[in-house]
């Protein structure tokens, strides 16, 4: 069982199923806890234009495109987080127009998991949900 203010040492591997969290250690063993009971570091959705961003297909298991509208011109970062909050990847940096976008996006290298993809820009975050499996 986590226990508040353990920490973990020796990290090895991490999994999920649909409940728990099982998180492997060189020195500890396995360790199992309730997702729900996980604190999360991503970001609140704040929505960019009243929407989630679309992610299809979803799951993913090569490739998969992030499709979002933004109502002005505006510098934005998309980012994938893992479901504890690490950042795994920046998808995109840059400066856009307004309008409808599709992001291409490959998870190669990515753990079986849950991931947050989070788009930032002026002040707001529009959050989707993608599930990576192989």
């Amino acid at each position: 069982m986590l226990v508040s203010g353990d920490t973990l040492s020796g990290f090895v591997g991490f999994a999920t199923d649909a409940n728990f969290a099982y998180v492997a250690t060189a020195s500890r063993g396995i360790w199992r806890a309730p997702l729900a009971s996980l604190p999360l570091s991503v970001p609140s959705a704040k929505s960019v234009e009243s929407s989630s961003l679309d992610i299809y297909p979803n799951p993913l298991s090569t490739k998969s495109l992030v499709a979002f509208a933004l109502p002005s011109r505006a510098i934005v970062s998309l980012r994938l987080y893992h479901e504890l909050g690490i950042l795994r990847s920046a998808i995109f940096e840059g400066e856009m127009e307004a309008g409808p976008h599709e992001i291409p996006f490959a998870g190669e290298g990515l753990v079986d998991g849950m991931y947050s993809v989070v788009l930032s820009g002026d002040g707001n975050r529009q959050v989707g949900r993608v599930l990576i499996v192989r």
